[in-house]
């Protein structure tokens, strides 16, 4: 990661942070701030109490101030105890960072509507998708690392300071504390550099050989396939070579550590050597060479802290990057027109549209007019632009030429809200909502109407099942077969109120009879709508008023079903080939 982008993502982490949690991070510096000045006035305590035991031991009495001192050292090291077991262990772990991952994960899931929906067929976007709900709590984790760090110089400045007025030679205490910690810190960072992403890339193989070989949905089919023997011998060697790799850096660093020691020696004996010093010179007193050690101590730990989430902070800054990056995908208009009701017809002008690295367009200077109540089926082979075309006649794709219009206004200009408030889509691959009941399973949120939600779950077979029945084994639910699935899916799209329904490949994986029963079911409900049903399968044809012969993205035919016969083309071919399952 280069520099500038490694800074841009620290920038993005804090801003980000402080726009959603800001309390939560302000309070984070007011404590260890007050922390940093609990250290200084322990070193006073310490200070006063040895010099009032030095007194004592002269005249022999313990004065009233030694138990003062006292005292007010016990309520500092009470406090101290707080900020570290109830602020740092309890507070900032188990309220502020759940409240922080509530919000984030809200950031994240507003995202997740406002990407533009052909942004989402780019592969490299679901991938990110996927790393940005794990990278989406880091970027808790290195606001707090930077904040550590800030806190934890401004206690090593305030310490510093406040000890060299025992004596000035104090302020060598600051180098002294530094400079081991800091030749260790670059040697570590260059051995992170050089072995990090390779144990990494070999972690990730691992696991996936891991997974393969145990995960529940595999055991059968390798035990069928004798795939565990290759599988084994894949992890094995993944294991071996990152074991290797590790062998390798801690070797390295056994080496390191053992020339470091000398300056290790060094830095940690300073401070004890320049307080003897001072004190056997008559600089400091008693009080004053107990509280340099004290310091040099408290110094000592900020530094190790300090480079110890600088480090933390490299491996964060990469973990939280693919968060940014999800981020950075481009949005959907939203000043758009939400006033529009779909009154006459759709009209696609010469259009044309490409996925992101395709070899050629998906659809390809397609013209089409689709009339209010009507019902019109596109068909095709696999690969035909069946579906992309469906999706630019939806508004979920936006044509990269040509425009899309309903009653001559373009959808581009229409709020996606408003858009795909009146329709109802039941899709080939259509979402399982684990967790959700039948009943919100079906309605989805809508209003519900109990006679209207009978009604279709007996059209389709679902009248035993219970409103209540949860599904997900996830969940403690119950697992439905792919046929069950099907079924509520459908139900969700003949339930919701809307003036335009589409199938859209939704049968392709049953059989014949079925799928001859779910057009029948579908044909009651699309009465009085205007209807599209996209299929390579011809069994819903006898229901449209039209047909659309998709071929390479282009429509090679268009007209009824007894028309495209007649023409001897590419839909006769198919029919033909077809037929004799529909017979």
């Amino acid at each position: 990661m280069k520099k500038k982008t490694k800074t841009n993502i620290i920038t993005r982490s804090l801003r980000l942070s402080f726009s959603i949690a800001k309390p939560q991070f302000v309070l984070m510096i007011i404590a260890g701030i007050v922390n940093c000045l609990l250290v200084v006035l322990a070193l006073y305590c310490t200070n006063k109490i040895f010099n009032l035991v030095e007194n004592s031991y002269v005249t022999g009495s313990i004065d009233n101030a030694f138990y003062i001192q006292t005292g007010l050292y016990f309520v500092v090291l009470l406090c101290s105890s707080a900020y570290v077991f109830y602020y740092k262990r309890y507070f900032v772990q188990f309220r502020s960072l759940t409240s922080f991952e509530k919000k984030i994960r809200t950031v994240l899931h507003q995202k997740c509507n406002k990407i533009s929906n052909e942004q989402l067929e780019i592969p490299r976007v679901d991938l990110y998708s996927k790393q940005a709900r794990s990278a989406s709590m880091h970027i808790y984790r290195l606001t707090e690392i930077y904040l550590t760090i800030f806190i934890s110089g401004f206690s090593a400045a305030v310490t510093c300071i406040y000890i060299s007025t025992f004596n000035v030679w104090y302020s060598l205490f600051f180098v002294l504390a530094v400079i081991p910690s800091l030749i260790e810190i670059a040697f570590n960072s260059k051995l992170w550099q050089k072995y990090n992403e390779k144990e990494a890339a070999l972690f990730r193989e691992e696991t996936a050989y891991n997974d393969a070989i145990c995960g529940v949905d595999v055991v059968k089919e390798n035990k069928i396939n004798g795939a565990n023997t290759i599988l084994y011998d894949k992890w094995f060697a993944s294991r071996k070579s990152r074991t290797e790799i590790e062998n390798r850096k801690s070797r390295m660093m056994c080496f390191l550590k053992v020339i470091l020691s000398v300056f290790k020696v060094i830095g940690d004996n300073g401070g004890l050597v320049i307080s003897a010093v001072l004190l056997f010179n008559g600089k400091v007193n008693i009080g004053g060479f107990t509280a340099g050690i004290a310091a040099y101590i408290a110094m000592k730990s900020s530094f190790a802290v300090i480079f110890d989430m600088f480090g933390n902070a490299r491996q964060f800054s990469k973990m939280v990057n693919p968060f940014f990056m999800y981020e950075d995908f481009p949005e959907r208009a939203v000043d758009l027109q939400n006033e529009y009701k779909f009154v006459d017809s759709i009209k696609l002008n010469n259009v044309s549209f490409s996925y992101e690295n395709g070899t050629r367009p998906a659809v390809d200077g397609v013209s089409l007019e689709i009339k209010k109540g009507e019902t019109v089926a596109i068909v095709g082979e696999n690969g035909a632009g069946k579906t992309t075309l469906l999706n630019l006649i939806l508004g979920i794709y936006p044509a990269n030429s040509g425009n899309v219009t309903y009653d001559d206004v373009d959808i581009c200009g229409i709020a996606e809200q408003t858009l795909y408030g009146d329709k109802s889509v039941v899709k080939q691959k259509f979402n399982k909502y684990l967790g959700l009941n039948i009943r919100e399973n079906i309605l989805l949120g809508n209003e519900c109407d109990d006679v209207k939600l009978s009604t279709v779950k007996t059209d389709l077979g679902l009248d035993e099942m219970a409103d209540d029945l949860s599904l997900g084994r996830e969940f403690g639910g119950s697992e439905l077969s792919g046929g069950e699935w099907q079924k509520i899916a459908c139900a969700r799209g003949l339930y919701k109120s809307s003036d335009i329904i589409v199938l859209d490949e939704p049968t392709s994986a049953i059989d014949p009879l079925r799928e001859k029963s779910l057009y029948d079911v579908f044909e009651k409900y699309s009465k009085q709508k205007t209807a599209i049903i996209v299929t390579h399968r011809l069994g819903a044809v006898r229901l449209a008023d039209k047909i659309v012969v998709m071929q390479e993205g282009k429509i090679s035919e268009y007209g009824t079903h007894e028309q495209l016969l007649k023409n001897n083309g590419k839909y006769k071919e198919l029919w033909e080939t077809q037929a004799q399952t529909y017979e």
